[in-house]
């Protein structure tokens, strides 16, 4: 909608070994976003998620602080 790929913060889910880590942008590391990303990746039983706040570049509001 006219907006560049970065323009909204965002991150990703890795999950290797079964471990799961979440990288994302600090201003979504909050408890309502933890719980709705575990709800829609389906990670209630994964018995090891970490949740990274990653402020760099790639994760955030480039187009207003970039």
């Amino acid at each position: 909608h006219g907006k560049p790929f970065n323009f909204y913060p965002r991150g990703r889910v890795e999950i290797k070994n079964g471990k799961v880590t979440v990288y994302l942008n600090p201003s979504l590391n909050t408890d309502t976003i933890r719980s709705l990303i575990i709800s829609e990746f389906e990670l209630a039983d994964m018995p090891d998620i970490t949740f990274k706040s990653d402020g760099s570049k790639h994760y955030g509001f480039v187009s207003f602080f970039g």
